[in-house]
């Protein structure tokens, strides 16, 4: 059941695993939401273009993974703006995936308030900045360190920085204990950073 109105998404699936001896079959079922389609197709027809086809952002991550990760299990963080989605495989199969409410974005916007950055840079600018130079502490809460002036104006931005991402680290912390909190035997061989906030 879903709790939703079906006619309102078009319902797609791919077969995870089967058991052909019991008639059984372990899913990965997605509703897209019509409206979603219909903005993507009336997008194509205004640029003259023809949509043959469109997939959902965590299959093109799985099968990236499936590519360039360990078959055993691996994980892979993709953090974009305003949400990153964590992808388990075990081997070749999604164990889990979560898409979660932070991203790097409360990071940018610290960095754009911060000493480290003039004033009115820019959301890209913090970002590339950010990309090309270490603006976080190693830890989230590390040791004072004393220092001078222009050294103390730069710890307390990495601090304000680092402390922006606190929840983004909360919450990929809470996914990757519930997976491991229900298989105990699991140890994860790799974890990969992708997407917009992985640079920085």
């Amino acid at each position: 059941y879903f709790p939703v109105d079906v006619s309102k998404y078009q319902l797609v699936y791919r077969v995870i695993e089967q058991d052909k001896s019991k008639k059984e079959m372990k899913l990965s079922v997605f509703a897209v939401p019509n409206t979603l389609l219909d903005s993507y197709q009336t997008l194509a027809n205004a640029l003259g273009l023809q949509v043959v086809a469109m997939d959902y952002y965590g299959n093109g991550i799985y099968q990236a993974m499936m590519h360039s990760m360990p078959k055993e299990l691996a994980a892979t963080i993709c953090i974009e703006d305003n949400s990153s989605l964590i992808t388990i495989i075990q081997d070749g199969k999604t164990v889990l995936q979560r898409n979660i409410g932070y991203g790097i974005d409360d990071a940018v916007q610290a960095m754009m308030q911060s000493s480290l950055v003039a004033s009115g840079t820019t959301y890209l600018q913090a970002l590339e900045k950010m990309q090309m130079n270490l603006c976080f502490n190693e830890q989230l809460k590390p040791q004072l360190v004393t220092g001078n002036e222009d050294g103390a104006a730069s710890m307390s931005a990495k601090e304000s920085i680092t402390r922006s991402l606190t929840m983004l680290i909360g919450n990929i912390s809470r996914v990757l204990d519930y997976y491991t909190s229900r298989n105990s035997e699991a140890e994860l061989d790799s974890i990969a950073l992708v997407g917009l906030g992985a640079d920085c």
